[in-house]
Order: structure tokens, then C-alpha cells, then sequence
């Protein structure tokens, strides 16, 4: 079970980071330390919040208290909704092509996202699933080792540099 959530917990890594990068790049585009994506500039906000924000002994801290509001219901695991996210703070449109060749093992935009989502499914089968064979009876656990682990979080640790080297 260490294993495990060894897996869960550094899949869980990504999602924060991911978190992290989006409302320190939102923040530093309201501050205009950052030049404004497209994405960024959709970004909604109701009235009494902007009211809020304007009117807080520091405006970007209130301001980074929202983003971090508003995303905190959202997962950024999946390919899809890692690029979603990053587009805040990064107007490039093909990231994952840029991602790939960033990363320390070479790797195609392709068989990355594959592999991430791949990651991601036997995450959520430990979490939701108890991480069980559904086809055996009774419930037996899949297979896992610390070499299994071990490249999981190795790949994630690429794929984290790979996304600071790209989105500079």
C-alpha cells in the first residue's frame, strides 16, 4: 500500500504544482510583470469581487486568494486540462509538442500525454478502486513494485522541469 500512494501522492504532486505555476503566473499578469494571455484576459470575476480586490490593503494578494478560490474544485492531471490551465499564464498552442522536447528523456508530445494519462488512470483505480483486478473474484490488488513507483515519480519530476523550461 506505500507504493501505492507513493503513486497517488506524487500524481497529487503534479496537480499542485500545476496549481501553483497558473496563480503565481495570474498574479504576475495582474500585476503586469507578466505580458496577459488571451486565456487570462476570459478570466471572470463578478463585481463585488472586483470591487474586493480594488479596495484590499494589497490588491494582489486578494486577487491571488480568488484564483487560488476558483481553481481549487479543479484537477489538473489529465493532459487536456494541464494545457487548459497552463494557457492561462502561457499563450503557446501547441504546449505539449514544446513540453516533449523539453524533457530530460526524449519523448513525443504523443506517447507523453499517453503515458500521463495512463499514470493517471491507475491513480484513480488506487484511489476510487482500491486499486483491484475487477475481473477477479474475489477482489485481488494489481501488481505493483518499487520500480513501478520509482519511474512513476521519476517521469513526473521530468515532466515538472520539463514545464518550467517551457513556460519561461
Amino acid at each position: 500500500d506505500l507504493l501505492r500512494w507513493q503513486w497517488v501522492l506524487a500524481v497529487s504532486a503534479l496537480d499542485k504544482y500545476i496549481h501553483d505555476i497558473v496563480t503565481v503566473g495570474m498574479v504576475e499578469q495582474y500585476i503586469t510583470k507578466r505580458t496577459r494571455t488571451p486565456k487570462f484576459d476570459t478570466f471572470q470575476l463578478s463585481m463585488n469581487t472586483i470591487i474586493r480586490i480594488q479596495s484590499a490593503p494589497v490588491p494582489e494578494i486578494e486577487f491571488r486568494n480568488e484564483v487560488i478560490r476558483k481553481n481549487s474544485h479543479l484537477a489538473f492531471q489529465d493532459p487536456s486540462k494541464i494545457a487548459d490551465a497552463l494557457s492561462f499564464i502561457w499563450n503557446e498552442p501547441n504546449k505539449w509538442d514544446v513540453i516533449s522536447s523539453n524533457m530530460a528523456t526524449p519523448i513525443s508530445s504523443s506517447v507523453l500525454k499517453t503515458k500521463l494519462k495512463n499514470i493517471v488512470v491507475r491513480r484513480n483505480q488506487i484511489v476510487h478502486e482500491g486499486d483491484c483486478l475487477m475481473t477477479s473474484i474475489p477482489l485481488v490488488q494489481q501488481p505493483i513494485t518499487a520500480s513501478d513507483t520509482q519511474d512513476v515519480i521519476q517521469f513526473i519530476a521530468e515532466l515538472v522541469d520539463a514545464i518550467d523550461a517551457s513556460i519561461v
